[in-house]
C-alpha cells in the first residue's frame, strides 16, 4: 500500500486577515483507503454489516484546521489561522483514479501575516451522513489527524500518514511565499523591476541584485564608461557617457565649435579659430583660393576678395561669376548665321540650310538617316527626326525601353510582353497594376436592398436583408400579412415597414375588430332619423319628407304631379319669367312657386 504511487487533490490553505498577502499554506491529499466503511466509533456510515465491510460506502469528506502552535487539540477546534472543507469526493476509497475522474481545482487561499513558523494541522475525514456537511457532530468522524510541527518557507512537500485500525490516510503539506516575498516569516519584499524607479533582480532571500550597468540602494544609477569626462559629460543609460551642449567626443572632451565655422578649431565651445590660409569670423575665407582651384574660365583673371573668397576679372567677350557665359562676337555663329545676346547667353538665327547652337549643323534629311527597330524617319522644322515604335527611344531609336522598370505593379510581379507588361498580383489584390484590394463583395450580389459585408469569423460575404426580406442572398420576401389576419372581411396589405387592414363600411381597428356605428356622422333633416343597417345606413322620414338626408319636402294631394321640385326652382322661375302669356294651367304651377318659396322663406 505504502509502495503506491499517490496523485491527488491539492487544497491550498490561506488566511485573508488584511488586503496584502504574504504566503500560502498548501496540503495535497493524496489517498484514503477506508476498509471496513466504518466511522471512527466503529459503526458503519450507512447501511449495516453482518461481516466486514459495511453494507453502503461512507460518503466522504475532509475538514482542514490550521491553528497556532498547541499540543491539546479540543475535539472541535477554532482554527484562528483558517479553516476549509471539501465537497463529498468520494466513497470508501478515494485515490489517484478517482481524483482525475473528480478533476477537482485546488483551492488557494492566502494569508496575509508574518508566518510564525509553528503550526497545528488537523485534518478531520467524515462522513456526510445527512448531506449538509456538518462539521459539528464529532459522532460523523471517520478519522482524525495531527500535525504538531515547525516549518518555514520555502519548504518541499513533507509526507503524511495516518492508519488506524481500518483507515489509511496519506497525505502532504508545505508552505511557501507569495511572488515577491522572501524569507522565513514571508514578510521581506522584492519585486523585480526595470524602470526609472530601480533597475535589479530579486535573490532567493530577496535581496536586490542590480542589473548589469546599474548601482545605488536602489539600482537606479546607471553606471558610466571609466573614460567619460564628469564634468562634460553625463550617464542616462549604463557605459555611456551623454555630453552636455557645446561637448561631443566618445569621453565628451571635445569642444564645438560656432556652428557657422567652417574651417576653424575651438578650445572652448562655440569658439571659431581660424587654420592657417582661412580669415573671416567663421574661417570661410580662403587666402589661397585663387592659386589652389583656378575658378575663372575664358582667360579670367582671379583676385582675392576677403567678402567672397575671390571675384573673377573676364575678357572681352566673357561675363559672368567665373566667365562662363559667352558674349556675342564676330564669329561665333557658323555659316554666316546672326548672333544676339540674351539672357541666357548668345542665340543664333541660322540660314536655312543649317542648324545647331551655333548653326554647325547641316540640315539632315530622310534619305540621310536610318532609325532603327522599326522607327520611321520625319521632317520636323527642316529637321529629319526618328518617330520610334512604343518600347524604344533615342535619337535613331537605338534604346529599348522595358515597361517594367518603372515597377507598375503595386503589389505583385511584372512581367515584360513585347512593347506592354502583365501583372502577377499577390493574394489580396487585383486589378492590371495590382492597385485594388479584393473584396468578395465586389461579386456578391444581395438582392432588394440587401447589404454584402464579411461575417467576422469566416470572413466570407453574408447579406444584410432590408425589411421584408431574407435568405442569403436576401430573395426570400416576406410577407407581413401571413401572420396579420384582418377580421370582418378586411384586407390585409403590406407597408414599407408595417401591414394594414383596409376594412369594410361599418369596421375599424388595426385587425377591424370593432364596429362602428355608421350613423355618428350623418345628420337627418326634418326630423327624420339614421338607422343603421348590416353595411349601410338609411333615414327615415318624418311623413312629409323625402329624400337621402330628408331633405326634399313632399307635395300635397291635390298638387300637380308636374309642379317643380326644390332642385328645379331657379331653372323654372326662369320659364316662369319668359313665358307668362302660357296656358292657364302653367300659372297655376307659377303662382304654387311663388307659394313655396315665400313658405320655405318663413319656415
Amino acid at each position: 500500500m505504502m509502495g503506491r504511487t499517490l496523485a491527488g487533490l491539492t487544497l491550498v490553505i490561506s488566511f485573508a486577515v488584511q488586503a496584502l498577502s504574504m504566503g500560502i499554506f498548501q496540503v495535497s491529499i493524496m489517498a484514503i483507503y477506508n476498509y471496513r466503511g466504518q466511522k471512527e466509533d466503529g459503526r458503519c456510515c450507512d447501511g449495516y454489516q453482518e461481516r466486514p465491510p459495511c453494507t453502503m460506502e461512507c460518503r466522504t469528506f475532509f475538514s482542514i484546521c490550521l491553528l497556532h502552535y498547541i499540543t491539546d487539540v479540543p475535539d472541535t477546534p477554532s482554527c484562528p489561522f483558517g479553516h476549509t472543507f471539501t465537497p463529498v469526493l468520494g466513497g470508501n476509497t478515494i485515490n489517484e483514479t478517482a481524483l482525475a475522474v473528480l478533476n477537482y481545482f485546488p483551492l488557494k487561499i492566502q494569508f496575509s501575516y508574518g508566518w510564525p513558523g509553528t503550526f497545528t494541522l488537523v485534518i478531520d475525514v467524515l462522513h456526510d451522513a445527512f448531506h449538509n456537511r456538518t462539521l459539528s457532530d464529532p459522532s460523523q468522524r471517520i478519522l482524525r489527524s495531527v500535525v504538531i510541527d515547525t516549518a518555514h518557507p520555502p519548504t518541499l512537500w513533507r509526507k503524511e500518514t495516518e492508519v488506524s485500525e481500518s483507515v489509511d490516510l496519506f497525505y502532504n503539506f508545505r508552505v511557501l511565499c507569495d511572488e515577491n516575498y522572501y524569507g522565513p516569516e514571508c514578510n521581506t519584499l522584492c519585486r523585480p523591476r526595470n524602470d526609472n524607479l530601480g533597475h535589479y533582480l530579486c535573490d532567493e532571500n530577496g535581496t536586490k541584485i542590480c542589473l548589469p550597468g546599474w548601482e545605488g540602494e536602489q539600482c537606479q544609477r546607471a553606471v558610466c564608461l571609466d573614460s567619460c569626462n564628469r564634468t562634460n559629460g553625463i550617464c542616462e543609460e549604463p557605459f555611456t557617457c551623454r555630453c552636455i551642449m557645446g561637448w561631443t567626443g566618445e569621453s565628451c572632451d571635445q569642444c564645438l565649435t560656432h556652428p557657422k565655422c567652417a574651417n576653424g578649431y575651438c578650445l572652448q565651445p562655440s569658439q571659431c579659430i581660424c587654420h592657417s590660409g582661412w580669415r573671416g569670423e567663421y574661417c570661410n575665407i580662403d587666402t589661397n583660393y585663387c592659386m589652389k582651384t583656378q575658378p575663372c574660365f575664358n582667360g579670367g583673371t582671379c583676385l582675392f576678395d576677403l567678402a567672397h573668397n575671390y571675384t573673377c576679372s573676364c575678357p572681352h567677350n566673357f561675363t559672368g561669376y567665373h566667365c562662363e557665359s559667352v558674349l556675342c562676337h564676330e564669329g561665333f555663329c557658323a555659316h554666316g548665321g546672326h548672333c544676339q545676346n540674351s539672357d541666357d547667353g548668345p542665340i543664333c538665327t541660322c540660314p536655312p540650310e543649317f542648324h545647331g547652337e551655333k548653326c554647325e549643323i547641316p540640315v539632315s534629311t530622310c534619305e540621310e538617316v536610318t532609325c532603327k527597330n522599326n522607327g520611321t524617319c520625319i521632317m520636323k522644322e527642316s529637321i529629319a527626326i526618328c518617330n520610334c515604335v512604343a518600347s524604344f527611344k533615342g535619337k535613331r531609336c537605338e534604346t529599348y525601353i522595358n515597361p517594367c522598370d518603372s515597377f507598375p505593379c503595386k503589389n505583385g510581379r511584372c512581367v515584360n510582353s513585347s512593347a506592354s507588361y502583365s501583372c502577377v498580383c499577390e493574394e489580396g489584390y487585383k486589378g492590371d497594376n495590382c492597385d485594388k484590394i479584393v473584396d468578395l463583395c465586389d461579386d456578391f450580389i444581395c438582392y432588394n436592398g440587401g447589404t454584402c459585408f464579411l461575417e467576422s469569423t469566416s470572413k466570407l460575404p453574408v447579406c444584410a436583408c432590408g425589411d421584408h426580406y431574407s435568405g442569403p442572398d436576401c430573395r426570400n420576401n416576406i410577407n407581413l400579412c401571413d401572420d396579420h389576419l384582418c377580421q370582418n372581411g378586411g384586407s390585409c396589405k403590406e407597408t414599407s415597414s408595417d401591414f394594414k387592414c383596409d376594412c369594410i363600411e361599418g369596421y375599424s381597428g388595426l385587425h377591424c375588430e370593432q364596429k362602428r356605428d355608421l350613423c355618428e356622422n350623418i345628420v337627418c333633416k326634418n326630423g327624420g332619423v339614421c338607422k343603421n343597417f348590416e353595411n349601410s345606413t338609411k333615414c327615415i322620414c318624418d311623413p312629409h319628407y323625402e329624400g337621402k338626408l330628408c331633405e326634399v319636402p313632399l307635395l300635397q294631394s291635390d298638387q300637380s304631379a308636374t309642379h317643380p321640385t326644390l332642385w328645379d326652382r331657379d331653372r323654372d322661375m326662369s320659364q316662369v319669367n319668359s313665358s307668362v302669356t302660357h296656358h292657364h294651367s302653367v300659372f297655376r304651377t307659377l303662382t304654387f312657386i311663388v307659394i313655396y318659396f315665400c313658405l320655405s322663406e318663413i319656415l
